[in-house]
Formats: structure tokens, C-alpha cells, sequence
């Protein structure tokens, strides 16, 4: 029987009162960024009390086979946006995309995150040399990487 890794550590993280942002499998590291939706932090406790229950789970051998490292943390500031509702929590904030265009290019676009819709998002960004807004639309499809790009001042 395959489980459903994600359910069961975004279950768990429910529980602790902090919810599931991103699991990364990095050879034998499996690590879990955990959030507080509204923005108040994760704090050291947070990431102690997931990392308990995902190690005291009865299912503990199927969710980290073998030899493989557990780390549970915040995402950080400059957090990676790969899914849907990551993107829906950037909106307002500074992001840096990078994105496939037609002609199989590479392109990157710093800005601030405008919109998101099921398909595409939007940056209003100042492009080099230009004193001009300009807005750039996205599709989801075409990104390779994304993330919020804090700046700290």
C-alpha cells in the first residue's frame, strides 16, 4: 500500500496549529517548510512538535525509508513558490521569475506580484534602463523557478 506523504505530514502539521508549505526530497534529506498562514512565524517549538509527530507516526517507516534525514523549518523570507496557493500568498510582495518564453529562452522578471489566476500571474516590474512600469504576464506552465525576493534594508 502507497501512502499519501503529503496528506499525512500536512495532517500532522494541523495538529501542531501550522500548516504544510512545501516538501522537498533532497537525496536521503526529506525536508518539511511549515508556515503559519497568517504571517505571524514559525517558531522553534513549531518545527520541534512536527518533527515529533512525523517521528512517532505509525507510519514513520513509509514516510522516511531507510536512512533519511528529517529537517522541519520555515521556508524563510525568501521562500520558493512552486505551487498555486504559494503564489496566491505572494500577491503584493517583491518576486523574482524565472520563465521559459515561446522560443525556449530563459527570461527573468523582478517585480511585485500583482495577480494570480488559474493560469498565469502578473508582475509589475521596471524593466533595466526603462523609468516605466511595465506589467508582465506569466504563464504558470512556463515558469522553471520562482520566489519572493525580499530586500532587506
Amino acid at each position: 500500500m502507497t501512502i499519501d506523504r503529503w496528506q499525512i505530514i500536512s495532517e500532522l502539521c494541523a495538529s501542531e496549529g501550522v500548516e504544510l508549505f512545501e516538501l522537498e526530497q533532497s537525496g536521503n534529506i526529506l525536508r518539511v517548510y511549515i508556515h503559519q498562514p497568517d504571517g505571524s512565524g514559525i517558531q522553534h517549538t513549531h518545527c520541534a512538535g512536527v518533527s515529533h509527530k512525523i517521528l512517532n507516526h505509525a507510519e514513520v517507516e513509509q514516510i522516511l525509508p531507510g536512512n533519511t534525514v528529517l529537517e522541519v523549518s520555515s521556508p524563510g523570507v525568501n521562500r520558493k513558490l512552486s505551487r498555486p496557493e504559494h503564489f496566491r500568498g505572494a500577491v503584493g510582495e517583491r518576486v523574482k521569475v524565472s520563465f521559459r518564453q515561446e522560443d525556449g529562452k530563459k527570461t527573468s522578471v523582478t517585480g511585485v506580484l500583482k495577480t494570480v489566476d488559474a493560469g498565469a500571474l502578473i508582475i509589475e516590474a521596471a524593466p533595466e534602463k526603462k523609468k516605466e512600469v511595465e506589467n508582465f504576464t506569466i504563464p504558470l506552465s512556463t515558469i522553471v523557478e520562482s520566489r519572493v525576493d525580499f530586500l532587506f534594508k
